[in-house]
């Protein structure tokens, strides 16, 4: 064993893990070249045993090719969320060793055991403790890699797969690293190395020989510098336990090529689902938008777009994914073979100051989709889903129809919640029948008795776990509906009564007002002389009389006056 004083990076790698937790629960398929991948032919390897990658498979290829390479290897559907328990049992070993532990995928880790060294012994010692751990618990096998740095401790462990130990000494590092070839280095990807062989550079020894003006001027001044660096085995990176993420997305390769518009609008709606849901979990929030567009000819295509604000919501980040879509300038009917959405510029959830608008309400889209997080958490994330995904053709996973560990729901049925807008629109029972395996989205049927009781008591579980959505749900209901529509038709009724009434009482009291007005203004009214009072009931009575006795009267006037005049004279 070589020298590992002052090896304290060390870097665990499972053994092809996915086919290996395959291989342990199947005893059978021990041996035999397994691949774990999609099994339409659009899907890619996700993992390969060792017995098939003697083929050539290799992770990432696509399973025809995969099929074509070794026609007998047996292929397994992956099991996502085995695989993840599976590696949280193997990072909390990892944690029984030391704190420092640097995740970097599921099955792979950076440790620093400096602060283990009196406990547990040397690295070396510290590296072959882990594999027994992983081995009599898991049942499965990792290799692992003991050097001074990160960067040499990866490239060990890769070098001593499978089910190896390699400790490269830190006096050894130079000379194990310049007989590596160019393309063991990080960041030497095809490209790079079509540069580095047209420069005559094959091994990680020209490299370091090379003068760093000659490296800057062909492949840029950041990524010169890095790869000379690591040429001479410098990498000042330290094992950093939480590294804060750059991105979150998803992406979903089509079993084929697809150019209906409205297909790649409801895959970007679940992508976008996706990526808010795991955006929520980590507790962050994103400013910047990217969406991946993967032609037929593979040509790929990339959109982004920088929000005015940072976001969590699903319904924003799909608006803003359809947005880069449309303007992606494709041409019409272009069929694509994958597409994806991805979220950058990530800031603390608890930080982003979320900007409303007017028609806004302050409980709106993020606080609903929590509660769909809540209780997609307890019953299956499947059981909860945008309306415009309910109607497509594909089932629900087998586990969907479990219900989650401490879940309320009946056993046999999970519960299928969609919304659209603000509200939820419908509830659907779906079953796996006895003998064969199946999934409808058909019509509405009549539920028994039995069926009913059950889909009650998921809706008493929903209420329990948050009580505005569990009035939602229940509002889905036809019969609650009709109950809702004859209680407002009877308030309805009631407020055309009660208006009724109320313009009775008005006319009412405007009749009575007249009344009162005119006997008040029949006592305070001054009296009229008897004669006067005759007068007026005769002209109001006679009016011809009325006239000829004024003109008698007018016709006396001048027979005085006349002889007034008369006697003057």
């Amino acid at each position: 064993m070589a020298d590992d004083a002052g090896c304290s990076i060390l870097h665990v790698d499972m053994d092809a893990f996915y086919a290996s937790v395959e291989i342990r629960d199947r005893p059978e398929l021990a041996g035999q070249p397994v691949i774990v991948g999609g099994a339409s032919g659009r899907g890619v390897v996700l993992s390969a045993s060792y017995q098939a990658r003697a083929f050539g498979v290799r992770s990432a290829m696509p399973v025809a090719r995969a099929r074509r390479m070794c026609p007998r290897a047996v292929f397994v559907a992956p099991r996502h969320r085995l695989y993840a328990a599976v590696s949280k049992e193997v990072m909390a070993i990892f944690g029984t060793v030391t704190p420092t532990v640097e995740p970097l995928a599921l099955d792979e880790a950076f440790l620093d055991v400096s602060g283990a060294l009196r406990r547990l012994g040397p690295p070396a010692a510290i590296a072959r403790h882990i594999r027994a751990q992983v081995v009599g618990q898991q049942g499965i096998t990792c290799s692992v890699g003991v050097a001074p740095t990160k960067f040499v401790a990866k490239i060990a462990s890769a070098r001593c797969k499978p089910d190896g130990l390699l400790v490269v000494p830190r006096a050894g590092v130079l000379e194990y690293l310049h007989a590596l070839p160019a393309s063991a280095l990080w960041g030497v990807g095809e490209r790079t190395g079509e540069v580095l062989a047209r420069l005559g550079l094959r091994t990680v020894a020209d490299i370091a020989h090379t003068p760093l003006a000659t490296l800057q001027r062909e492949l840029g001044m950041a990524q010169g510098s890095h790869l000379a660096a690591l040429a001479w085995g410098r990498d000042e990176r330290r094992v950093t336990p939480h590294v804060p993420e750059k991105s979150i997305g998803a992406e979903e390769t089509f079993a084929a090529d697809i150019g209906d518009p409205q297909r790649i609008r409801r895959e970007l709606l679940k992508l976008s689902g996706r990526t808010a849901r795991s955006l929520r979990a980590g507790g962050y929030a994103a400013r910047t938008v990217s969406v991946k567009l993967r032609l037929a000819s593979f040509k790929t295509m990339t959109r982004s777009r920088t929000l005015a604000y940072p976001t969590d919501v699903a319904r924003e980040i799909y608006a803003t994914a359809c947005a880069l879509y449309e303007s992606s300038g494709l041409d019409r009917g272009a069929r694509l073979r994958l597409v994806g959405v991805r979220v950058s510029g990530l800031v603390p959830a608890s930080g982003a100051n979320a900007q409303l608008t007017f028609d806004d309400r302050p409980v709106g889209w993020r606080e609903a989709e929590r509660a769909a997080d809540r209780i997609a958490s307890r019953f299956g994330a499947r059981a909860i889903r945008p309306a415009a995904l309910v109607e497509g053709t594909d089932g629900p996973d087998e586990d969907a129809l479990l219900a989650a560990r401490g879940s309320t729901l009946p056993s046999g049925v999970s519960t299928l919640v969609s919304w659209k807008l603000n509200r939820v629109c419908e509830v659907k029972d779906h079953r796996t029948r006895a003998g064969r395996k199946g999934f409808s989205m058909g019509g509405v049927v009549p539920l028994s008795e039995h069926e009913q009781r059950q889909l009650e008591q998921i809706e008493q579980a929903l209420y329990r776990e948050d009580p505005k959505f569990g009035r939602l749900v229940r509002s889905s209901d036809p019969r609650v509906h009709y109950k809702r529509k004859l209680a407002q038709a009877r308030v309805v009724t009631h407020h055309v009564y009660l208006e009724a009434a109320a313009a009775v009482v008005l006319l009412l009291s405007l009749v009575w007002a007249v009344i009162s007005w005119r006997r008040h203004l029949a006592r305070v009214r001054p009296a009229k002389p008897a004669g006067a009072t005759a007068r007026a009931k005769g002209q109001v009575r006679h009016p011809g009389q009325t006239r000829r006795a004024r003109m008698m009267e007018r016709m006396e006037e001048r027979w005085r006056r006349r002889q007034e005049g008369d006697r003057r004279m």
